[in-house]
């Protein structure tokens, strides 16, 4: 994902809007309050790499590749 995309994402995000990231498991919600808890700790709850398609969402000590083309990513 480009970082231009990314960087959009994580602006949204802190402008009030939440990302839902749906599966035909789960659904995650992240919110402003969610992303700043995160960066308080040190630890970035999103992630990015330039040369891959998608983003890291962080789950406890590791973090889940999201493929925007296999899952629900919208904002609410």
């Amino acid at each position: 994902m480009s970082p231009d995309r990314f960087n959009k994402i994580i602006e949204t995000i802190k402008g009030g809007k939440n990302l839902i990231i749906a599966t035909p498991l789960r659904a995650v919600r992240i919110t402003a309050k969610c992303l700043a808890k995160w960066e308080k700790s040190g630890r970035p709850l999103l992630k990015n790499r330039a040369s891959e398609d998608g983003f890291y969402v962080a789950r406890g000590k590791s973090y889940d590749y999201i493929i925007l083309e296999g899952c629900a990513v919208y904002f609410e």
